[in-house]
């Protein structure tokens, strides 16, 4: 597959890219545009082959123009008045040396003109012209050390227009999601509450009151918008709800074996729901029974006793339900194909991190490694 880097050399070195999100559409001018999010949200535009583009909109620079323009008074001062040859490394090195202070030069520039926003998390609305892009600082469920945010909040951003908050009233924020339709926004806070809001008017639609039981801790609106799911009881097995959005109604509930659900997804037909976690295992539920349909896991890789080679994340349908992947412990993106029954690893052998996207005519996956270089991978 190509590669490419983000490097913000505000920095000092590459970003630390933790999840990415990809704008569904690509924008008139042609650029495609990535969101990587870390201890901060930042927005990239790419052209189709991945370059970076000057976020400002401005003409393109021609560095090997400019660093030549600019290095030809000192060589041929050099060359004609102290005797230096033209292509001695001393002059050739000048002239690299230039070529790398413009490089520079030019990310600083990108980057003071990046837009940035808070959060540790992003995602654009599944809606098929991408509106609006959703940040918020995820806290860690079950880690004491971090503090609950005083004013914890998620910043809707309108694609390249404006930028509004939405208060959460919890203390924190452990997940929140958008709906497929776009209207509405789930979060669930750290006071058991799970609260739905419509994204344009700001307005609580619905609240769910788990403060009874252990809470919510992460969630899934359904494909017609209309049920969410949650996952209760995170300190022991947990249990999977499914609640009416209007009605406030439980529709169905079951437990499942493992301790930790990580992430979920709805089929798009809307039957099954896929979960990863612990143990590194994916499980297909049918909603309504909540009967297991499938469950795969992973051969053992690394120490029995450490936990981290056995957690799945990241999962989700794609390719009109055909296909289904998910994040494997950082180490590699896991496809499976329910056409061919066949399970695939991107990279082979090679570490990645979180948050790996897919294009949306399914043709290629594109993942995030831990010196932020972005490998694009074919699917055929």
């Amino acid at each position: 597959g190509s590669t490419f880097q983000l490097v913000d050399n505000s920095e000092g070195e590459p970003s630390n890219i933790l999840h990415l999100s990809f704008a569904p559409n690509v924008a008139r001018t042609g650029r495609y545009i990535l969101v990587s999010s870390a201890d901060q949200v930042k927005v990239w535009y790419l052209n189709s082959e991945g370059k970076i583009l000057d976020p400002s909109g401005g003409q393109k620079v021609d560095i090997s123009e400019l660093s030549t323009e600019a290095a030809e008074g000192i060589t041929t001062k050099l060359i004609f008045t102290h005797g230096w040859r033209q292509n001695e490394e001393a002059i050739l090195s000048i002239q690299q040396a230039i070529k790398d202070t413009l490089n520079r030069a030019l990310d600083t520039h990108k980057s003071v003109r990046q837009t940035k926003l808070e959060g540790n998390t992003a995602l654009f609305s599944p809606d098929p012209d991408g509106r609006f892009l959703m940040c918020f600082t995820r806290d860690k469920a079950f880690d004491t050390r971090i503090m609950p945010c005083r004013s914890p909040r998620i910043t809707v951003w309108y694609v390249e227009t404006t930028v509004f908050h939405l208060l959460s009233r919890s203390g924190g924020i452990l997940w929140a999601g958008i709906s497929p339709n776009s209207k509405l926004i789930g979060f669930i806070g750290r006071d058991n509450a799970v609260l739905i809001q419509s994204v344009r008017m700001g307005n609580f639609e619905c609240t769910l009151d788990l403060s009874h039981t252990g809470g919510a801790w992460n969630g899934i609106f359904s494909p017609n918008s209309k049920q969410i799911a949650l996952v209760i009881d995170g300190t022991g097995p947990s249990k999977i709800k499914i609640f009416d959005i209007a009605t406030k109604a439980k529709v169905s509930e079951w437990e499942c074996p493992a301790f930790t659900i990580e992430s979920m997804d709805w089929s798009p037909n809307g039957k099954l729901l896929a979960t990863a976690g612990q143990f590194g295992e994916f499980i297909l539920w049918d909603v309504t029974s909540g009967l297991e349909r499938m469950k795969w896991r992973p051969y053992r890789r690394g120490e029995e006793s450490d936990a981290d080679p056995y957690l799945a994340s990241d999962i989700r349908f794609f390719d009109g339900g055909k296909k289904l992947m998910f994040n494997w412990s950082g180490v590699a993106t896991m496809v499976y194909d329910f056409t061919s029954l066949a399970m695939h690893e991107f990279p082979p052998g090679a570490a990645g991190v979180r948050g790996p996207v897919c294009s949306r005519n399914a043709a290629f996956l594109l993942i995030a490694h831990t010196d932020s270089t972005l490998r694009q991978w074919k699917l055929d």
